[in-house]
């Protein structure tokens, strides 16, 4: 039976050794790319053309004509948070852009970001 440290010593040698082939492999071989592989990996993973339909057809909404509960379909906006914008609305008037919405607390650039593809000021 193996004492834990020569244990030890056998996975550390075992380590190097798979660390140093692994080098040794992506510095010294050359992988040959395939065209047709490539070409069809790519195929397999691309959106499906229904998908890339509905993006292009997502009906925005006004922001300043909806009600507190259509800003809580959008991600990221709660219900405290949508009462906060029609109180910003009502107390400052119409959004004259959707960039706007950076002045009513709790709506940050990276909330913003994620809501701008589904709103609009008009």
């Amino acid at each position: 039976m193996l004492q834990k440290s020569q244990k030890l010593t056998i996975y550390f040698s075992l380590f190097l050794f798979v660390i140093e082939g692994g080098f040794y492999v992506k510095k010294h071989v050359k992988i040959k790319r395939n065209p047709v592989i490539e070409k069809n990996v790519r195929e397999f993973f691309k959106e499906p053309d229904s998908i890339a339909q509905k993006k292009k057809t997502i009906q925005k909404i006004n922001i300043n004509e909806v009600s507190w509960q259509a800003f809580t379909l959008l991600p990221g906006i709660g219900e405290y948070t949508a009462k906060k914008i029609i109180a910003y609305r009502h107390k400052n008037g119409r959004f004259r852009s959707v960039y706007e919405l950076r002045n009513v607390k709790g709506i940050g650039k990276a909330k913003l970001d994620s809501i701008l593809p589904y709103i609009e000021a008009k």
